[in-house]
């Protein structure tokens, strides 16, 4: 028994078929062009590989290998690996910019705390600026964060340690961490500055509220008589 090999003229495939096909079936694998005249065939007979203890339970048949040669020139060229966004973005000229940036914008909200103290019109813009930075340093973790997967997502939408931690470990660019920390210097600098008037001191004072709120509905719920069924 022999196997047909069969040289498409066409396209270069190589095609086996055996020698007890029928000629007007030989066709093409990769382009459908009917195998006859003008296509080199080559028969290969199979042979018995001997076996080797050491690797092989039983002997099996192995037919003749192609020559690597043409399968080198036949194969596609392995397309090259994209180095990650993360490795790109996180180069020297990225780590000056982030250093930049903390510096330029904490050094700017530090110093609106500063003469916002004395002066009610800079306390006024300080105000306003202190939103924006904050909403600004929010939306950049939230949105990488989602770009990441929906699971990091929600996790830092609800979570506001794990969005410090996205921020401190996961993000993608020093000159995102840079705004973020400059946030978080502009929150710890209030508590020095302005600790009447912090976000800080604010948010405090709200959970406090809620959780006095939650004990007195408790405690009127335990005072009240249950009626009698």
């Amino acid at each position: 028994m022999a196997d047909i090999r069969i040289v498409c003229s066409e396209c270069g495939q190589e095609n086996v078929f055996s020698e007890y096909s029928r000629p007007e079936a030989r066709r093409c694998r990769k382009c459908d062009t009917l195998l006859g005249e003008g296509a080199s065939s080559v028969k290969t007979k199979l042979r018995v590989r001997k076996r080797d203890p050491e690797t092989d339970a039983v002997p099996y048949l192995q037919e003749n290998k192609p020559d690597p040669k043409e399968e080198k020139r036949e194969s596609p060229a392995a397309p090259k690996k994209k180095k990650s966004s993360k490795t790109r973005l996180k180069s020297p000229s990225s780590f000056l910019l982030g250093l930049l940036a903390f510096i330029v914008f904490g050094g700017l909200l530090v110093a609106l705390q500063y003469y916002g103290r004395d002066d009610r019109k800079i306390l006024e813009i300080y105000r306003t600026v202190r939103l924006f930075a904050l909403g600004l340093g929010y939306l950049i973790v939230l949105i990488d964060a989602f770009m990441e997967s929906q699971v990091s997502g929600f996790l830092a939408l609800l979570f506001p340690p794990y969005l410090i931690y996205y921020a401190l470990v996961r993000l993608d660019s020093f000159w995102r961490q840079g705004l973020f920390m400059a946030v978080v210097l502009m929150l710890a600098a209030e508590m020095y500055f302005m600790k009447d008037d912090a976000i800080i001191t604010h948010s405090n004072r709200f959970v406090q509220k809620k959780i006095d709120y939650v004990s007195e509905q408790l405690d009127k719920a335990g005072k009240s008589s249950v009626p009698a069924l």
